[in-house]
């Protein structure tokens, strides 16, 4: 189950087209849940990919796929830097970036806005979002476009393209592992 949704939501991270996805997860018991995540960060971690929790209800988890070695990239360039400075990201660490977005998640009650910065937005549409708030974007896909909206279009068609593929070799093989790109 875990697996479908990985695939349904992160095909483009499997595929290292993009850095992460999130996604919420329901789940019967925290026991079961645990296990799961050790299975599939199994098979995945060894391909240069990470799933961690980032938020826990008890029956419902948020959870984020991604790959470590693309975030740190992301989180090292310069405007990056600035922006998340702005939201008490202190360093371009991965495991400091990822305990600062799980206490803003908690404090926020909802998504922070910079989480954009986790999934692969374009930082001048991540910046937009926040000094628009959420309004006046010039298109509108997985996210909203405040800049480059040709880039945009094309990022959102290029990861639906992945989704769609991806889905069908999971329902044909049913193997996470060769679906997923080494780093």
């Amino acid at each position: 189950m875990l697996e479908d949704k990985v695939i349904q939501f992160c095909a483009p991270t499997l595929a290292r087209i993009k850095i992460g996805g999130m996604f919420g997860y329901s789940y019967c018991s925290q026991e079961k849940l645990k296990v799961e995540l050790a299975i599939i960060n199994n098979k995945l971690n060894r391909k240069g990919v990470v799933v961690v929790v980032l938020h826990d209800n008890g029956k419902r988890a948020l959870l984020y796929v991604f790959r470590p070695d693309m975030l740190f990239m992301r989180l090292s360039e310069c405007c990056v830097s600035k922006l998340m400075h702005n939201f008490g990201y202190e360093s371009c660490d991965v495991t400091g970036a990822l305990q600062r977005l799980i206490y803003r998640i908690s404090i926020c009650g909802s998504f922070p806005h910079e989480v954009g910065i986790f999934l692969g937005y374009p930082v001048d549409d991540v910046a937009g979002f926040i000094n628009h708030c959420g309004n006046n974007c010039k298109a509108c896909g997985q996210w909203k476009v405040y800049g480059d909206v040709e880039y945009a279009k094309n990022l959102f068609a290029k990861y639906k393209r992945c989704e769609k593929i991806y889905m069908k070799r999971f329902k044909i093989d049913g193997d996470i592992a060769k679906l997923t790109v080494c780093a």
